[in-house]
C-alpha cells in the first residue's frame, strides 16, 4: 500500500512540473523519497532474522542477525559478526587487525559520560571527547558528525577508517543513568555498504532501563512457533531391520573420538568433540566420507562433557562438565550447517569458582548453573538450572525445570522445583544411555526425569515425571529403592538397588525405560538390567533377568557352554522406531546385539548380532538413527539394505 502511494506521489510531482509549478513537484519529491527510504528500511529489517538478547539483569538488550555469533561481554562490551572466527582476534587485537574478506564486526558498548568527563557532561561533550581520544591508533574518523533518524533514541554517528578497515560508529543517548550505547560496525576497506542495513538494525534494536519491557515482549512473542507442528519422520521398523555386523568404530574411521561419538537422528553423520588440548567439535558425513572440525570458542574452556543431537539434526549441543571439573556450565549449540556456534544460556559469566565466586569484573551475576539437558519432539531444549543470585555464595540458589525455543531464544521458566529437591540432583553422568537423565514423552506432553540426591538412599532418589507446561508439581513414578529385580543374586549386600542411568520413552507414551547398573553403589558384577515401566500404574518389569546366579555363576560356562555374563549389558539405545531397548552386550572376546522384549509375559530377549572378534573400546555413550544405524559404546551397527 505504501508502495502504491508513493508511486502516486510521484505521478503528482510529474503532474504539478508539466503545470510549472515545480516548486510542488520538488516538495512533492522529497515527500516520496522520504516514503521510499522509510519502505526500504523497513524491508531490510523484514530480511534480517532476529535473536533477541537480554541481559541477566534485564537493564538492556538488543537485537542482530540470527545467523551471526555473539561472545560474552567483557566489561559490558558486546561482539557480534557473522563469521564467529574473527570474533575473539578483533576483540583481542582492540578493532585494530585486519578482517577476513566478507566478514562484519559490531561492537555494542555501554559506557559512563563520567569516565570520559570527570565533572559530567552533555551527550555532544561526550562524543567530542570521545573522538578526541579515539577507538585506537589505527582508525581514524572521516568526515563531518552526523544526527541518523532511526532507532529509539537520540542518535549520532561518524564514519570511521584504517589502511584495512572501514565502517561507521554510532553514539546512542538513552538519557539514563549518565551511559551512552556506543555501536561500532566494521568491514574489509571497500566492504561496508552491503552490510549497513545489518548494523543499523542492530543499533535500531538497542533498548536501555524501562524500555527493555519491549523487548521482553518481542521474544515473549516469537515468530517461530514454540510447538512445531510436523515431528521428524518415524524411524525405520525394526521389524524390516537386518543387521549383518558390527564394525569397532575405531576401524571404521580411526579419526573420530569414540569416547563422545553420537549418531545424527536422521543417520547422515557422526558427532564429536576432541580431547580438551584440541577443542574442536567435528562432523563426519556418511554420503561423502568427509570430516569438519570446527574450534569451540575460547571462552568455553575445557572440553564438553558429552553432546547430544537436535531431532532435526541441525544442531549439536554441549555443555561444561560442572560435575567432575566445577566448570561454569552453559549449553551451547553448534549449527552444522553454518558452523557457528551458539551460547544458548549465556549468563555473562565465563570463570567462576564455587570457593571464589566469578573470575570475571564487572559482572556481578546471577549466575546460571545448567547441569542436564535434553531435545523435546517439539524441537525445544529442555534443561534443568541452578541459578545462584550472588556468584560469591552457594547458600542462595533456586532450581527449576526450563524451555527454549533455540530458534528465538525464547527461554521460559516451566516450574520452579527448588522446594521439591536437594539442589544439583538432576544431572547427566558420562555414562550416556538413552536419552540421558531428563527426557520429553513423544507428544511432549511430559517430562520424565532422573533425581539421585546426594545421599542415594533418599527416598526421593528415582524416576519423576511431571507435565511439560508445568501446570503441577513433579510425581514420583518410582524410587530408586524398587530397581532391585533381575539383579544377580548377593549384589545388593550394602548398596540395596540398581542406579538408572538414562529414560526412553515409548512411542506412545504408555512405558518408560531406563537401564539400571550397581557400578555407581559399590560393585561391579552385579549386573546392569532393563527395566520397563508402565507409566500409568508404575509396574516395573525386568527386561533381562540375572537373578538366578550369583557372582560366582554369572561368568561360569554352563553344560551348552553358555556364559551369563555375556548377556549383562553394556550399552543400551531405543530401536531406530522407538518400540524396543537394544543392548550391546560381552563377555571376553564374545560381542553381541540384543533385542529385549516381552512377549505374552514371557522374556524373549533375540541375538542380532553376534561379534566374534569382540574387543573393549573406551566409550560410554550410545546413539541410534532413524535409519537404523546403531552406534553403542564405540561399535558401529549398519542396517541391511
Amino acid at each position: 500500500i505504501e508502495l502504491v502511494a508513493a508511486i502516486a506521489g510521484l505521478s503528482q510531482a510529474q503532474i504539478s512540473a508539466d503545470g510549472g509549478d515545480t516548486g510542488a513537484a520538488l516538495q512533492t519529491i522529497e515527500s516520496v523519497q522520504a516514503q521510499l527510504d522509510t519502505i526500504v528500511s523497513a524491508c531490510g529489517r523484514a530480511t534480517i532474522p532476529e535473536r533477541i538478547y537480554i541481559s541477566p539483569d534485564k537493564s538492556f538488550a538488543f537485537a542482530y542477525p540470527e545467523s551471526w555469533s555473539r561472545l560474552s561481554p567483557t566489561a559490558g562490551v558486546y561482539a557480534l559478526s557473522n563469521d564467529q572466527r574473527v570474533l575473539s582476534a578483533a576483540i583481542d587485537s582492540n578493532l585494530g587487525d585486519p578482517l577476513a574478506p566478507g566478514s562484519v564486526i559490531v561492537v555494542v558498548g555501554i559506557l559512563d559520560i563520567e569516565d570520559y568527563l570527570s565533572s559530567g557532561g552533555s551527550f555532544d561533550e561526550f562524543v567530542a571527547e570521545f573522538q578526541d581520544e579515539g577507538i585506537n591508533s589505527t582508525l581514524d574518523f572521516v568526515g563531518a558528525t552526523r544526527t541518523p533518524e532511526f532507532g529509539r533514541y537520540e542518535m549520532r554517528a561518524t564514519n570511521i577508517q584504517s589502511d584495512s578497515l572501514e565502517g561507521v560508529i554510532y553514539y546512542l543517548n538513552p538519557a539514563a543513568d549518565g551511559k551512552v550505547i556506543v555501536v561500532i560496525g566494521l568491514t574489509p576497506r571497500g566492504e561496508y555498504e552491503p552490510f549497513t542495513p545489518e548494523v543499523n538494525a542492530v543499533a535500531a534494536s538497542v533498548r536501555y532501563g524501562a524500555d527493555v519491557a519491549e523487548a521482553q515482549a518481542a521474544q515473549a512473542s516469537p515468530a517461530t512457533p514454540t510447538i512445531v507442528e510436523q515431528p521428524q519422520p518415524p524411524g525405520r521398523p525394526l521389524a524390516d531391520i537386518t543387521y549383518a555386523s558390527a564394525i569397532s568404530l575405531t576401524d571404521f574411521n580411526a579419526d573420530i573420538n569414540v569416547r563422545s561419538a553420537m549418531l545424527s537422528p536422521d543417520g547422515s553423520m557422526i558427532g564429536w568433540h576432541t580431547p580438551q588440548s584440541d577443542g574442536l567439535i567435528c562432523v563426519y558425513t556418511f554420503a561423502d566420507g568427509q570430516t569438519v572440525c570446527s574450534t569451540v570458542p575460547e571462552i568455553f574452556r575445557g572440553a564438553p562433557q558429552y553432546i547430544i543431537w537436535s531431532p532435526d539434526s541441525r544442531y549439536i549441543t554441549f555443555s561444561q562438565d560442572f560435575i567432575l571439573r566445577f566448570e561454569e556450565a552453559d549449553i551451547w549449540l553448534y549449527e552444522v550447517e553454518t558452523r557457528r556456534f551458539i551460547n544458548a544460556t549465556d549468563d555473562q559469566i565465563d570463570r567462576w569458582s564455587p570457593v571464589g565466586g566469578t573470575r570475571d569484573d564487572n559482572v556481578e551475576g546471577p549466575l546460571w548453573i545448567d547441569l542436564a539437558f535434553t531435545w523435546g519432539p517439539d524441537l525445544n531444549l529442555y534443561f534443568y538450572r541452578t541459578e545462584l543470585p550472588d556468584p560469591s555464595t552457594m547458600d542462595l540458589y533456586t532450581v527449576g525445570i526450563y524451555r527454549q525455543n533455540p530458534a528465538t531464544g525464547e527461554t521460559v521458566l516451566i516450574r520452579d522445583i527448588t522446594e521439591d529437591f536437594e539442589r544439583f540432583s538432576i544431572y547427566q553422568n558420562r555414562e550416556l544411555e538413552f536419552n540421558g537423565s531428563i527426557a520429553v514423552s513423544p507428544d511432549a506432553q511430559q517430562i520424565a526425569m532422573i533425581v539421585l540426591e546426594h545421599d542415594l538412599d533418599s527416598p526421593k532418589s528415582g524416576i519423576w515425571v511431571m507435565p511439560a507446561n508445568g501446570s503441577e508439581a513433579p510425581q514420583q513414578l518410582v524410587a530408586a529403592s524398587d530397581l532391585t529385580a533381575g539383579l544377580v543374586t548377593g549384589a545388593l549386600q550394602g548398596y540395596k538397588f540398581a542406579v538408572p542411568m538414562g529414560l526412553a520413552w515409548s512411542p506412545d507414551g504408555r512405558s518408560l525405560y531406563t537401564l539400571g547398573t550397581t557400578v555407581y553403589t559399590g560393585t561391579l558384577d552385579g549386573g546392569a538390567v532393563i527395566y520397563q515401566i508402565d507409566t500409568g500404574t508404575a509396574e516395573i518389569t525386568p527386561l533381562n533377568d540375572f537373578s538366578a546366579y550369583d557372582r560366582e555363576t554369572l561368568y561360569s560356562a554352563d553344560d551348552n557352554g553358555h556364559v551369563p555374563a555375556f548377556y549383562v549389558p553394556r550399552g543400551a539405545v531405543m530401536s531406530s522406531d522407538g518400540t524396543t531397548p537394544l543392548t550391546l552386550h560381552a563377555f571376553e572376546n564374545q560381542g553381541g546385539l540384543s533385542a529385549l522384549r516381552v512377549v505374552d509375559g514371557a522374556l524373549q530377549p533375540e541375538l542380532l548380532v553376534a561379534i566374534d572378534d569382540f574387543r573393549p573400546i573406551p566409550a560410554s555413550v550410545s546413539s541410534a538413527a532413524r535409519d537404523g544405524k546403531l552406534l553403542l559404546w564405540g561399535y558401529l551397527f549398519l542396517p541391511g539394505e
